[in-house]
């Protein structure tokens, strides 16, 4: 059998064009271009290039029409609807890239403004509460009958305690401060890296690999550690090839069932922004407008509150 790519039909066309044309010194070349695509001596590209050789051009024409034919009436139905569903599916993948890139840097944003909290007001905090924690706990033990006094004291010493583990794992970790020039490459390099490797929207096989790349984008994004993200992105894109899934997919029942899939998950994307933008640590964060003179301020009333504790007298608070 002939081969039946788009080439040979382009070839034969462009034959029966010389021929109506009278151009004929080069049909021989043509002949010996088409006996090398054909498979079999005796297989119709065969019949059209010995036609050719023997300048029986006429019986070339009709083996070039008759080829065309079959080859056009063999061709594979495609539904329409498959078209359409990939390019549906192909802007919902775009849709979702970009919502998870905006998740991505509110998460990247609130977890910056927390580190900093921790590391520049946590240890004044952390000393307010065992203060407090410490003067409750002495009001239990004065008052052994009174179950509010001792659920109180309970209560504050655990959160004296869970608050010292989030100061102590703050401080062990690098804060990288950014320049605005930096920071809008860490965020182009993460966006362009994000949407190559998303596990949900990567070939099925390759599904796992591209997890742990988005993981370690991930991390390193969120650690604002652009030379970590850019090492990521160039690997992305020179040294894996990730194929996209929903162009993988030539089914239109299967084709609808990945377009549902990504709807689904594009308006779950959105709810979880909708839900990170009502934090208490992004409200917060949106009516700062200088993050240093917000520290600085805080830093100053925290330190009057410890000072303040400090030199009040114990029995004042225990009545």
């Amino acid at each position: 059998m002939a081969s039946s790519s788009d080439s040979v039909v382009q070839r034969l066309k462009l034959v029966k064009n010389m021929i109506q044309l009278g151009e004929t010194s080069s049909l021989d070349d043509q002949a010996g271009r088409l006996r090398k695509v054909n498979e079999k001596s005796d297989g119709p590209l065969e019949g059209i290039a010995t036609a050719l050789s023997e300048e029986r051009y006429s019986d070339a024409v009709s083996r070039i029409d008759e080829f065309l034919q079959s080859e056009a009436a063999v061709q594979k139905y495609v539904d329409p609807r498959l078209s359409a569903l990939r390019l549906e599916a192909e802007s919902l993948e775009e849709r979702i890239s970009e919502l998870e890139s905006e998740k991505a840097e509110i998460e990247r944003e609130i977890h910056e403004f927390n580190l900093r909290h921790e590391q520049e007001l946590g240890p004044i905090l952390r000393e307010i509460l065992e203060i407090q924690a410490e003067r409750k706990r002495k009001k239990a033990e004065k008052n052994p009958e009174d179950d509010r006094a001792q659920a109180q004291a309970e209560e504050a010493e655990e959160e004296y305690e869970q608050y010292s583990r989030a100061v102590e794992e703050a401080q062990e970790e690098e804060r990288i401060d950014l320049t605005e020039e930096e920071e809008e490459k860490l965020n182009k390099l993460h966006r362009q890296a994000s949407k190559q490797c998303h596990p949900d929207m990567v070939e099925e096989d390759q599904q796992e690999v591209a997890e742990e790349v988005f993981v370690e984008l991930q991390d390193a994004y969120e650690r604002n550690d652009l030379d970590e993200v850019e090492r990521i992105a160039d690997r992305v894109e020179t040294g894996l090839a990730f194929g996209t899934r929903s162009k993988e997919i030539d089914e239109v029942e299967k084709l609808e069932t990945e377009v549902e899939r990504l709807r689904k998950q594009a308006e779950e994307l959105e709810a979880e922004i909708e839900a990170l933008r009502s934090s208490d640590s992004y409200q917060k964060l949106s009516e700062v407008e200088n993050l240093d003179e917000y520290f600085e301020r805080q830093k100053t009333r925290l330190e009057d509150e410890l000072e303040r504790l400090r030199q009040e007298e114990p029995s004042s608070v225990q009545s």
